[in-house]
């Protein structure tokens, strides 16, 4: 929670990432941008954003008020803003790409679109009821300084809604640093740490037939990654107490343990981890598992 000089400023962060030393402006290439272009979000709008339906209801009342949002994208926000009454709304994004479509997808009188990048805003003092900024702010590599120019941007009371991606949702599935443009490593995408889907059983059958004894191969796979989890587990512990872990896995639960191998009723059975955050990204109606059918299986 921040603070405000007039009071709380609530915000919500769903998992959080520390992916690049500073924000790329990979949306102005054309193949990652059109790229984008076919996902369900951009085709759809909010609509087809998983996590909007649990974010719009954490936005505060917006009648005759003024919202600022970091990371516009196509727009989608300010103009949901205008929708409930606000009063003016400035949308900012480093990828003019991007605020093209904002201004063909959703102009309004009242919306200020501006091609600047989160850390290149000036952030006037007391300006903002509120603030959004929804998935952007994992490119940052300064949150703190961030924080310091909302909280200084926001008027007394305002709000700060944020949403931040999870490294297991975003990371590539290629096993291997991520380079600067001067081959320079930058860091390690975090993923597959369970068994990659959809290996047959040639992919350890040396080391199952050394070690496994009478045990099936599921159970054999499943032991690996529960050593792996106790050991990380115990690895914390003996580091910092007070320091707890998470795992995130996939939303499926049949899924996760029958195709990767995460026992997560043993992990939390043994104290190995301290909470759970399971990748439910289904919408509402999916065909095969929609969201509220996955939550409850995760709730039971």
């Amino acid at each position: 929670m921040l603070m405000s000089s007039g009071g709380p400023v609530r915000g919500i962060c769903l998992a959080v990432q520390n992916m690049e030393n500073a924000m790329k402006n990979e949306y102005d290439d054309k193949k990652f941008f059109d790229s984008y272009a076919q996902m369900s979000r951009s085709r759809e709008g909010l609509a087809g954003a998983g996590e909007w339906h649990q974010l719009r209801k954490l936005f505060p009342s917006l009648s005759g008020k003024k919202m600022l949002d970091l990371g516009c994208g196509y727009g989608w926000h300010c103009a949901y803003a205008v929708s409930q009454g606000a009063e003016a709304v400035l949308g900012i994004d480093l990828s003019s790409r991007m605020i093209g479509e904002a201004q063909k997808r959703n102009a309004d009188p009242k919306i200020t679109y501006r091609v600047c990048a989160l850390d290149e805003y000036d952030y006037p003092e007391s300006a903002w009821d509120c603030a959004v900024s929804n998935l952007v702010l994992h490119y940052i590599e300064d949150l703190d300084e961030i924080f310091r120019l909302v909280f200084r941007t926001l008027k007394p009371g305002g709000v700060f809604l944020f949403n931040i991606e999870h490294p297991v949702f975003t990371a590539g599935v290629g096993q291997d640093w991520v380079y600067d443009g001067d081959g320079k490593p930058l860091y390690w995408p975090v993923d597959d740490y369970f068994y990659p889907d959809g290996v047959n059983e040639s992919f350890d059958a040396p080391e199952y037939a050394a070690m496994a004894g009478s045990k099936s191969l599921a159970e054999f796979r499943k032991d690996n990654v529960n050593r792996m989890v106790e050991a990380i587990s115990q690895a914390i512990r003996k580091t910092d107490k007070n320091c707890e872990f998470t795992i995130s896995p996939a939303g499926n639960i049949q899924y996760t343990t029958e195709s990767i191998y995460g026992d997560v009723a043993a992990w939390i059975k043994n104290g190995w981890i301290d909470m759970v955050i399971p990748q439910i990204y289904f919408g509402y109606e999916h065909e095969t598992l929609p969201f509220d059918d996955c939550l409850r299986q995760w709730e039971s």
